[in-house]
């Protein structure tokens, strides 16, 4: 079975850690990651606007890393079929990103705006990020330990260990941090 494709949509890509954790696992090769330039502009204009502390040439270079880091994430669905997309107007790009790369999920958390019954005769379902991590991390829980581990590692602004990493986790990545405590106390046969 090859590894899962989804969409991020410009929200999962808003908060630092939900972009880096995202992130993380698609470099590591848990997930391929797409997304569209609209969908990073989007991520953009509302970090830009909702957190006016940001230096605008920082968050560009945030952008720009991604796109070096993951090369291939980057789809532009036709026009055509954006407009064809049976949802609202304001997330039919992201559909049609789904659709055109192959994507199974859309991973928003914005669930509610990506109804299973539209999305789903399109071959593509919406997953919230802590319900698309959670259920990744069951899936190869050893592999995305290791993932995990090394995002800690990174951390320097404040320097996180493991645990702490962890427990940054369950603001908003509830069920993730759960599964991630009960592998941990679950002994390896």
């Amino acid at each position: 079975m090859g590894r899962r494709v989804a969409v991020l949509d410009s929200d999962v890509l808003f908060g630092y850690l939900s972009t880096d954790l995202l992130i993380s696992f698609s470099v590591a090769g848990h997930f391929q990651a797409r997304w569209s330039r609209k969908i990073l502009e989007d991520a953009q204009r509302n970090i830009l606007l909702h957190r006016r502390h940001i230096d605008p040439q920082r968050l560009q270079s945030r952008m720009d890393a991604m796109l070096r880091a993951l090369p291939d994430a980057l789809v532009e669905p036709p026009q055509e079929l954006i407009d064809s997309m049976p949802i609202g107007p304001s997330d039919a790009h992201v559909l049609a990103a789904a659709v055109c790369s192959g994507s199974r999920f859309v991973v928003t958390n914005n669930v509610r705006d990506f109804p299973a019954a539209l999305c789903s005769p399109l071959g593509v379902r919406a997953l919230s990020a802590d319900d698309f991590m959670s259920s990744m991390i069951r899936a190869q829980p050893s592999d995305c330990f290791d993932t995990i581990s090394d995002i800690a590692r990174r951390r320097r602004q404040p320097p996180r260990s493991v645990e702490e990493f962890i427990h940054d986790l369950g603001a908003s990545f509830p069920r993730t941090q759960h599964v991630i405590r009960r592998l941990l106390a679950t002994p390896s046969n």
